[in-house]
């Protein structure tokens, strides 16, 4: 069966069912979507309303740490996760302590996104924060009124509510497929599509 998916829709002859687009959703890409920027990533929505969305890769680490990119002392440091093609030299962050971060904005309860780094930073310096309460990007990923709208309409995306998957987690390009497979059903097949078709 997976033979005869490779030059058709994924999304639409697996009928997989998408969830409503909404802030805070899960972004799957189509298993070939054959734009590098975004091969087998999982994108958490930080915003979407009438205006366009933004949202960040979860699953890209560059391989790189906070201090590669900062002259910082900090006690403990942070991996670096690619957050998409907009302005990739940008640093931006989820957190989960939001209340005390001021220009933080609440994505949903418990996930904030941005906000003052200088207070981030003092938190880190102080040793009261670290990767299972925050998350750095370089870049982002945005899409443009109606634009995301259209890519769901040529089915290049899949939308899930986040469930039990937490954004802060340490996810590599692999979670792409286990975390699909968790969803069940149809999901694992989707999930066990080769990356290289010409492979299986």
């Amino acid at each position: 069966m997976l033979d005869d998916l490779i030059h058709n829709d994924f999304f639409e002859q697996l009928q997989v069912d998408n969830e409503v687009l909404a802030q805070a959703r899960l972004l799957f890409s189509e298993p070939l979507l054959p734009d590098p920027n975004f091969s087998r990533t999982l994108i958490y929505l930080s915003k979407h309303n009438e205006s366009g969305s933004v949202g960040f890769i979860l699953n890209k680490p560059t391989g790189l740490m906070l201090t590669d990119v900062l002259e910082i002392d900090i006690p403990i440091d942070f991996h670096l996760f690619m957050g998409g093609p907009v302005e990739p030299y940008g640093l931006f962050f989820l957190h989960s302590i939001g209340e005390e971060i001021s220009d933080a904005i609440e994505v949903e309860p418990g996930i904030y996104w941005g906000g003052n780094f200088e207070e981030i930073k003092s938190l880190i310096q102080q040793g009261r924060l670290d990767e299972t309460q925050i998350k750095f990007f370089s870049g982002y990923s945005g899409w443009g009124e109606g634009q995301l709208e259209d890519e769901l309409e040529e089915k290049s995306w899949l939308v899930k509510k986040r469930g039990k998957v937490n954004p802060f987690d340490d996810l590599s390009k692999k979670s792409w497929n286990s975390i699909l497979k968790n969803f069940g059903g149809k999901h694992k097949l989707l999930a066990s599509f080769p990356e290289d078709p010409s492979h299986n």
